[in-house]
């Protein structure tokens, strides 16, 4: 017969094994459903962003746990607690001062698509102002929108439930990073572009208080991929 163990202490050693899984991981990876840069592919993240960031990590030295889930979850971690990071993360004007930046992991184009059946022609940004606009909650393109003037963008919980949207016509265009737009495409779901906007950087960003030697250590693993060619080599993958 075995030893029984007082709940208290069967409570007190999960704690102590919580705590001490936590103290192993000098870093906390956040990201979304996102491809290609991020998507869950059997038990593992993989992606054109996920895995440049797992080359950083070990060439870096540092432990580091990834959770997968939405991006307004994922985004706000990042700004609320240290030593957590989120990508892959489209750095903008209006996010530059919340985060400590690695990068750039690639650099893409923003476009507002619409359902193919639709004709909608937009010479310009202005030329949106007057169709209704949807994307994803935290989306960086939200921050782009409403500094150009744009008084009301929908928001809907996840990249799928705009799309949605998009394809029912209860938005008339939704605004997409250009990687997410091909994937469509590759997919035969039914959209078109409309409007490109300019180019970003897409980065890690990680919180202030994230340790310096860490963050030092990131950015020296960072330079190291996109100098010995790793980091073509995974996008290339991708592509």
């Amino acid at each position: 017969m075995g030893v029984v163990m007082p709940f208290r202490k069967i409570a007190v050693l999960a704690f102590l094994l919580c705590a001490a899984h936590a103290i192993a991981s000098d870093v906390r990876l956040m990201t979304e459903e996102y491809p290609p840069y991020n998507f869950q592919n059997g038990a593992r993240v993989s992606g054109l962003g996920a895995d440049q960031i797992y080359a950083i990590m070990d060439r870096a030295g540092l432990d580091y746990e990834v959770e997968l889930t939405q991006w307004s979850r994922a985004s706000g971690a990042a700004r609320k607690k240290p030593a957590t990071c989120v990508f892959s993360t489209f750095r903008t004007t209006d996010r530059e001062q919340e985060f400590e930046w690695i990068g750039p992991l690639s650099e893409d184009r923003a476009l507002l698509i619409m359902a193919d059946e639709r004709e909608i022609e937009l010479n310009t940004l202005e030329d949106a102002k007057s169709y209704s606009v949807g994307t994803q909650t935290g989306e960086f393109t939200v921050g782009i929108l409403e500094s150009a003037g744009f008084g009301q963008v929908e928001q809907a919980p996840s990249m799928a439930a705009a799309l949605k949207k998009l394809l029912a016509g209860r938005n008339d265009l939704m605004a997409v990073p250009e990687p997410y737009f091909n994937e469509l495409l590759g997919q035969g779901v039914p959209v078109a572009a409309a409007y490109t906007l300019p180019a970003l950087e897409v980065a890690l960003a990680c919180n202030p208080e994230t340790d310096p030697q860490h963050l030092a250590a990131m950015r020296a693993a960072m330079a190291s991929i996109i100098a010995d060619g790793t980091q073509d080599a995974i996008i290339a993958r991708y592509q």
